[in-house]
């Protein structure tokens, strides 16, 4: 009875160190591909993709909704979606600001719910923009500033 038990203990040891092996070089492999840089080869293929969150491939090309706002309705200032605004977290801004720049929406009700969402979140704000950034991950790192802006909506709130 203990030998049964003994040899499935050694047979799930086995398999338990190759796991371990394989998820030790998968993450020295990666961080190798960190500073290898552009224009090489990836010695790990699988780096750049996200393969869990959202698998886009090797294009790295990505977007982001966020939201601009101004006092004057001349000069639009970024808001950041990190800080935690009235009990909204970072995933909860980026969720949402998702729904509503989805255009299976009527125009009209996007704009209500934009506006539902400025006055909640920035009550201190006059004047928004809902504005769809595209950068590419390897441009952005070298540029912080290197993305495309698109105005998807602009509303006046009070």
């Amino acid at each position: 009875m203990t030998f049964k038990y003994y040899s499935l203990f050694i047979k799930r040891m086995k398999i338990y160190n190759k796991v371990k092996l394989v998820v030790i070089l998968s993450v020295i492999i990666g961080c190798i591909n960190l500073f290898i840089g552009n224009g090489m080869k990836e010695l790990y293929p699988f780096f750049h993709w996200k393969l869990y969150t959202s698998p886009v491939g090797a294009s790295n090309y990505h977007f982001n909704y966020r939201v601009y706002y101004s006092i004057d309705g001349k000069v639009f200032n970024r808001i950041s979606n990190d800080k935690v605004e009235r009990s909204m977290l970072r995933d909860d801004k980026i969720f949402y600001l998702n729904y509503i720049a989805k255009d299976t929406l009527r125009p009209i009700e996007r704009i209500k719910n934009f506006k539902a969402y400025c006055n909640y979140l920035y009550p201190q704000h006059k004047y928004f923009q809902l504005v769809k950034e595209s950068y590419k991950i390897s441009e952005l790192i070298k540029s912080k500033n290197n993305y495309d802006k698109e105005v998807l909506l602009t509303i006046s709130v009070k």
